[in-house]
């Protein structure tokens, strides 16, 4: 993102008033490495970008995952009897 502002021509001091931060936590954020998602949300619609979330997996493996009841992890299964 700051590349594309550099290549915009934008300051930091604009690009923060155009996503409607303070210059000082796009600073602050900047220099933890950490950014509210409502921040980085201003920051790419200041910019014309947009943000995509994309599984790690292809759609198949996911799927197969589901199907093999390893998408959320293995769960161990206990028997209500077993306590007795």
């Amino acid at each position: 993102m700051l590349t594309r502002a550099k290549a915009q021509g934008l300051s930091q001091k604009e690009l923060a008033a155009r996503a409607g931060i303070s210059e000082v936590g796009l600073s602050q954020a900047k220099a933890r490495g950490d950014l509210r998602v409502s921040t980085l949300e201003a920051l790419a619609n200041a910019l014309d970008m947009t943000i995509e979330f994309k599984p790690r997996h292809s759609r198949n493996a996911t799927i197969a995952a589901i199907r093999e009841g390893q998408f959320f992890g293995k769960r161990q299964r206990i028997s209500p009897l077993a306590a007795y």
